[in-house]
């Protein structure tokens, strides 16, 4: 059954380490999750305070896309496809199993384009809550910018699965934003493309993964990674296909050389 926090409805099928279970949500209809997080009394989520390329921040929504297991964190990329999309999809997964407790390291986070390809920043906090909304909210804060302008807290605020507003908060402990903490190279992009919220604008403004050639090793990780195939070696470099890419920064996220640059105008 339904209820008002989870979105969890009932288990479909079973393998050795999941279950697909349907989810309600506009973009997927049935996902496969770890039995664990099914099964557990209780559920302690452990994300790491970081900025993100596609979704700006990482930490407990985005933590639990680690519900998935098998190939659906990358099916989910290719039948979500936008930016928004994807991003109701993970308030969506968030949904099947919200966590009792959440407990953030905060000690070193990582600031820029996040989460593999950023850089490391001394933050010296460890932060926790029973609301993983309210934990995010923090950190957004803490990094200098407005919850609000963050469209995952947006997407949970506008269901009521979380406090957004640190003023309805109890805080315990300095919460002060970080000086000059940088943002992924695509927060301004987003949110003019909320604004504006035209195709061709989006690809316009829009970041591009970018290869550069001379750190390249030719490994083919962005190529077997790419979840709607826009990637293709040819000889040992790879090469992306603009038309069908998503942009949703998987090559630069998996990319163990640090060699896929995001560009606004490539």
């Amino acid at each position: 059954m339904w209820d008002d926090q989870n979105c969890l409805c009932k288990n479909h099928s079973h393998t050795q380490h999941g279950r697909t279970i349907d989810i309600k949500s506009k973009f997927v209809k049935q996902v496969v999750v770890s039995k664990s997080v099914l099964d557990v009394d209780i559920l302690v989520s452990l994300p790491k305070f970081k900025t993100h390329s596609m979704t700006q921040i990482t930490g407990a929504i985005k933590n639990s896309f680690g519900f998935l297991i098998g190939g659906d964190k990358g099916r989910i990329h290719a039948v979500a496809g936008s930016y928004e999309n994807f991003v109701e999809t993970l308030v969506d997964i968030y949904q099947i199993r919200l966590p009792d407790l959440v407990i953030m390291d905060a000690v070193i986070g990582m600031e820029g384009n996040g989460p593999s390809g950023g850089d490391l920043r001394h933050v010296g906090k460890i932060m926790a809550s029973d609301d993983g909304i309210a934990i995010d909210a923090v950190m957004t804060h803490i990094m200098g910018k407005k919850p609000e302008k963050i469209y995952m807290l947006e997407v949970a605020k506008l269901r009521g699965i979380g406090e957004t507003d640190l003023q309805k908060m109890e805080i315990i402990g300095k919460y002060e934003p970080i000086k000059n903490f940088k943002m992924p190279s695509t927060f301004l992009c987003q949110i003019a493309n909320r604004i504006a919220n035209n195709k061709m604008i989006r690809s316009i403004i829009w970041n591009k993964p970018v290869i550069m050639e001379d750190k390249c090793k030719g490994c083919g990780i962005c190529a077997e990674s790419c979840p709607v195939k826009a990637i293709t070696m040819e000889g040992k470099l790879p090469v992306i296909n603009r038309k069908i890419c998503i942009r949703c920064y998987c090559c630069q996220e998996l990319c163990p050389n640090d060699c896929v640059e995001l560009k606004r105008f490539a």
